[in-house]
């Protein structure tokens, strides 16, 4: 027989279970009396063994426990109605990392940090805060060591309040400072890793649950682009091609920017045949890639090991590309091959594809890399032009280049009209001087003695009345 399942509540019995519990014990009773033609009422130890019975029997159920409806009386749980909560407040301008790793200052970081208090009175035992990096690696270096795949880092801590403190209803601020060292990474986003800064302060209360607060900040890292454009030459040998080309020093995410290319040595004529030989341009393509390093460092420790296993199980690198934005172009170049050297000149816009998404330059040794180029690839046949003949006719050799360029471009923010908080200058006043002004030589007063109150006389009382005089005059005898 399959057992059954009891449930026990520990709360009292209501009214009427007792009601219904009385009723059954009378017709168990009347029942008994009648079966055994006896009169006798029963008596406590009938009654006591016929309880220890029924315990027994209930001791072969199962019981369940529900903790949810047992008596508040007999347990001691923390207090979970909301008394506080924590906000932070920023005062600083948004967090900007000027210029490269390597000469940056930092950017300022400053706000208040603030406690309300619904009740009327509060305990605290400890209220702190602290400023923390989090790496996460998408791919660690191990399936079965992933304990690296997310560390956290702590820049800087604010013990606000230590030991036991009553504090009263109301909003309380406390307010935190600090300088954002410049060769921080900035905050990224990527397929491989994440980077992230959050605020994470903690609020501990006497006999209540802790109280915790979460604030992503968004650290951002622009480079200043230089006032000039950036010039690069390309030779291809065995031919007479040269490309010039002219781009920007840097990519912003959003926006155009304008991609100059200039080839020249495009014909060369023949003295003794009369024959020109000229490269036509056919199609341009140009693609802007998007490089992403993850480096995996193995936490795994073995001393029995050889130095060859020791140099594999220092980690990994792992490496994915994209193609954030390309462009083909099979005309809007000019051509002139009324030159002795012959000049193929184009400029086309080159922009980030919408919807994206892109990763901004960054570099750390131990965590990651990001890195962007731009891929220019040129597609010229050779063709032969007869200057004798009438009309001039121009028959392709069927020979053909491809005039390959690479350059590494930056991809980072706008600055726009900002600069580092230590070139920002105080504000100047005019007609202030820089010091407080200077008193002249003082001599002690050697003249007659200060009158005292009494004997100066009331210029309004000279004004006044008669009658009016002689009161004050009065009063003041």
């Amino acid at each position: 027989m399959r057992n059954r399942v009891a449930t026990l509540f520990r709360a009292g019995p209501s009214s009427f279970d007792l009601h219904t519990k009385n009723s059954e014990t009378l017709r168990s009773l009347v029942d008994n009396v009648s079966a055994s033609r006896r009169t006798a009422v029963p008596s406590r130890q009938s009654l006591c063994c016929n309880e220890e019975q029924s315990v027994k029997a209930q001791g072969s159920h199962k019981w369940i426990s529900i903790p949810s409806l047992h008596c508040p009386k007999c347990c001691s749980h923390k207090i979970t109605q909301a008394t506080s909560s924590l906000d932070v407040e920023m005062e600083s301008p948004p967090l900007m990392l000027y210029g490269p790793t390597t000469t940056s200052s930092g950017a300022l970081f400053s706000g208040q940090l603030i406690l309300h208090i619904m009740s009327e009175t509060l305990i605290i035992e400890s209220l702190n805060m602290s400023l923390g990096m989090d790496v996460t690696r998408k791919k660690p270096s191990h399936t079965h060591f992933s304990e690296n795949a997310k560390q956290r880092t702590v820049l800087e801590s604010w013990p606000f309040l230590h030991g036991p403190v009553k504090l009263r209803k109301g909003k309380h601020k406390f307010p935190f400072s600090w300088i954002l060292p410049g060769n921080l990474p900035a905050s990224t986003k990527g397929s491989l890793f994440t980077i992230e800064y959050d605020l994470h302060a903690v609020l501990s209360l006497h006999g209540a649950e802790v109280v915790t607060l979460s604030k992503i900040l968004d650290v951002k890292r622009a480079i200043i682009p230089s006032e000039e454009p950036r010039k690069s030459i390309r030779i291809f040998p065995p031919t007479n091609l040269t490309a010039y080309c002219g781009l920007p020093s840097v990519i912003h995410p959003f926006g155009v920017c304008l991609v100059s290319v200039r080839i020249d040595g495009c014909v060369r004529e023949d003295a003794e045949t009369k024959i020109l030989r000229q490269w036509k341009l056919k199609r341009l393509h140009w693609h802007l890639d998007e490089t992403q390093k993850v480096f995996s460092p193995d936490t795994r420790k073995n001393s029995t090991k050889s130095l060859a296993k020791d140099e594999e199980s220092k980690g990994a690198t792992y490496t994915d590309v994209r193609v954030i934005g390309e462009d083909c172009y099979r005309m809007g170049w000019k051509t002139d091959f009324s030159m002795s050297s012959g000049r193929v000149e184009m400029e086309f816009p080159c922009s980030i594809r919408p919807g994206v998404q892109p990763l901004c330059d960054m570099k750390s040794e131990d965590i990651a890399e990001v890195s962007h180029s731009l891929v220019i690839e040129m597609i010229v046949i050779e063709e032969i032009v007869f200057t004798t003949r009438i009309p001039i006719e121009s028959i392709a050799t069927g020979a053909a280049r491809v005039l390959r360029m690479h350059f590494n471009v930056i991809v980072t923010e706008r600055s726009g009209l900002g600069i580092s908080w230590d070139e920002e200058q105080p504000p100047l006043y005019e007609n202030v001087p820089a010091s407080p002004p200077k008193y002249g030589y003082s001599s002690p007063y050697q003249e007659e003695s200060i009158p005292d109150y009494e004997g100066i006389i009331r210029i309004d009382a000279q004004r006044a009345s008669p009658e009016s005089a002689m009161r004050i005059q009065k009063l003041q005898n």
